[in-house]
């Protein structure tokens, strides 16, 4: 994916890394910021779904790594990055059908998807003022 980016003359920086840990989430904001000269727009699309037939098959390790995935990462991603953005700068949200009629086998994906929404409603009202965008999309199964 970073070859087609420089292909087309643009920057692009791969930092690996656990977004279920709060300290890379800051060092991945960082060192973008440092790789880019800065940043225009923050997209958090990374998610974790697993299905299962009911609730009683989600262990807590897997529910606790599906929030943090989907939930605690954007949040730390978020806060790292919003002394950067300037106005006109945008971050999108990347929520889901699920938000809106969540599927039985989807338990803590669907959870994650409508809280997703809703904090892209939230901030989008709190950093208008900023000329800070806030989006959702909500690709849907692809």
């Amino acid at each position: 994916m970073i070859a087609l980016i420089k292909k087309e003359g643009r920057a692009g920086l791969a930092i690996p890394g656990d977004l279920k840990d709060e300290a890379f989430c800051k060092k991945l904001v960082e060192q973008a910021v440092q790789g880019l000269g800065g940043l225009d727009i923050i997209v958090n699309n990374a998610a974790r779904q697993q299905t299962r037939a009911s609730i009683l098959d989600v262990s807590s390790e897997d529910f606790d790594a599906t929030m943090k995935t989907n939930i605690y990462a954007p949040f730390w991603v978020i806060k790292a990055a919003l002394p950067h953005l300037k106005p006109g700068s945008c971050i999108i949200g990347t929520t889901s059908e699920q938000a809106y009629d969540p599927s039985p086998d989807l338990y803590d994906y669907a959870q994650t998807k409508a809280a997703t929404m809703n904090y892209v409603k939230s901030l989008a009202k709190q950093l208008a003022s900023k000329g800070i965008r806030v989006n959702g999309v909500a690709p849907g199964p692809i």
